[in-house]
């Protein structure tokens, strides 16, 4: 059996008094029995402490604590108020800004809706137009609420069937099969110009100035024609979407029946070279002819005497002269 070592210190270590080892480690007995008295120390402290509390020494009051978690500091109970000079012109602001807004809103749904001319509009363009008829030698036009109303249906079918022609390439319909709904009469036609505006390569919804139209019309040879043309005795412009178109009336053939653009341009083709010189000259073999032809129209279909006969012959014979000069006349 091994040593139940009786450490004893001497000397700077520990020497067992049974069986003399040496040691310079803590006595065995001196650590345990050092352990034993902490245990009983702390044993000692719990029940003391335990006493306190059984006794009503130390208290633990459950709803104070309670109180001090749940009720924070109070705020002042009067606060301190903007003053109205300060309060009011904010209050202001804050009122024209949102009016902006819904404005500004209200303009960006505007803007997407497509824009048509008014007939005050219509009247200062045709105002405009007899200026250049006036400096061209031609009589001014009056302005007319019926080719104004047929004008804007023009412009309107254009952008609903995004098409930029004097007939409309789906249903055919034209201004001279048109011109009845709108109060114009069979003997009464119309000759029209037709213009689109657009905006980065799609029709503009918005309507560009009708005298900035007349001024691109003026540049176009068949466009000028139309807008000078000594038969026309009324009119009017309108523009819907971008899309916009001049009517010009009047009672002679001038646009009868239905017609495209391309149709347009080769007639007018010819004319590119003519001096507006050249141009009175042409205008003037059509006027005599068109008066001359009223006058044939009115004689009898069979002639009563040899005179009557010889006039007859005598209109006829200028009135193919004239047709003829019309019809080769070149610049």
């Amino acid at each position: 059996m091994g040593c139940s070592h009786n450490y004893v210190f001497t000397q700077g270590y520990f020497y067992c008094t049974r069986c003399g080892k040496k040691t310079h480690g803590r006595s065995h007995k001196k650590t345990k029995s050092k352990n034993i008295g902490l245990g009983i120390g702390g044993v000692a402290i719990v029940g003391i402490i335990a006493f306190l509390f059984a006794s009503g020494t130390f208290e633990f009051n459950q709803e104070k604590l309670s109180d001090s978690i749940q009720n924070f500091p109070e705020l002042p109970a009067n606060i301190p108020q903007i003053p109205a000079e300060i309060s009011k012109p904010i209050e202001i602001m804050i009122e024209q800004s949102t009016e902006t807004i819904n404005q500004v809103n209200t303009n960006i749904q505007d803007l997407s809706k497509p824009q048509q001319s008014t007939e005050e509009q219509a009247i200062n363009a045709i105002q405009y137009i007899n200026k250049l008829r006036v400096q061209n030698e031609k009589n001014p036009i009056n302005h007319d609420s019926r080719v104004y109303e047929l004008a804007l249906a023009r412009a309107k079918d254009m952008y609903d069937y995004n098409y930029l022609d004097h007939t409309n390439p789906q249903t055919g319909t034209c201004p001279y099969n048109m011109k009845t709904d709108y109060g114009l009469k069979s003997n009464e036609n119309v000759a029209e110009n037709a213009h689109l505006t657009t905006l980065n390569g799609h029709p503009s919804l918005s309507n560009p100035s009708l005298n900035g139209i007349v001024d691109e019309w003026m540049k176009s040879t068949g466009h000028r024609m139309n807008l000078l043309s000594y038969e026309h005795i009324s009119g009017s412009v309108a523009c819907y979407g971008g899309y916009c178109a001049f009517l010009g009336l009047n009672h002679g053939n001038f646009g009868e029946g239905c017609y495209t653009a391309a149709e347009g341009q080769v007639y007018a083709k010819r004319f590119d070279a003519c001096t507006p010189k050249q141009m009175r000259q042409y205008d003037s073999l059509n006027q005599r002819y068109d008066s001359l032809g009223l006058e044939y129209d009115k004689l009898p279909k069979i002639a009563r005497s040899q005179s009557e006969y010889q006039q007859g012959m005598k209109m006829y014979n200028e009135l193919q002269s004239l047709y003829s000069q019309i019809v080769n006349f070149s610049c």
